[in-house]
């Protein structure tokens, strides 16, 4: 295989030694929408740490305005994606030097290390590093205002 759009290690170690085989990106995507009986809202693939952390492609800042900023305006959602007054209060609070994502293809839904909050329209959905059980976000359309 060539390793080009597909998910997972090529041959790498799994649990207890085995041996996992690399699965295409689509198998892992409706796994895990079959898994989340369709709960799921979005998955998705956004670059790579490395680029920030080791290659200095972004800065952090850059990666933020890249995550953030850009999609919301590219959306039309003009009152998200910075952290301005008047704007609803999406924000993740990380340390950068401890920011991980934790999830595997066999656990997908373990929450990333080194993000102790996570607030969506201004209501916690992660405090001090736990899940709240809240979820205040909702679907929104191009060009929406989020009130």
């Amino acid at each position: 295989m060539s390793g080009r759009g597909e998910a997972g290690p090529d041959r790498a170690p799994g649990r207890g030694g085995r041996q996992r085989r690399r699965r295409p990106p689509a198998e892992v995507f409706f796994d895990l929408l079959v898994a989340d009986r369709l709960r799921t809202s979005i998955l998705q693939h956004v670059g790579d740490e490395q680029n920030v952390r080791e290659e200095g492609v972004l800065s952090l800042a850059e990666m933020i305005v890249h995550l953030a900023a850009r999609p919301a305006a590219r959306l039309g959602l003009h009152d998200r994606g910075r952290i301005v007054e008047g704007f609803v209060a999406d924000v993740v609070v990380f340390d950068p030097a401890t920011v991980a994502d934790r999830a595997t293809p066999d656990e997908p839904r373990l929450t990333a290390a080194g993000i102790p909050w996570v607030l969506v329209g201004g209501t916690p959905m992660i405090e001090d590093g736990e899940r709240t059980g809240s979820r205040p976000g909702r679907a929104l359309r191009h060009g929406s205002r989020s009130r």
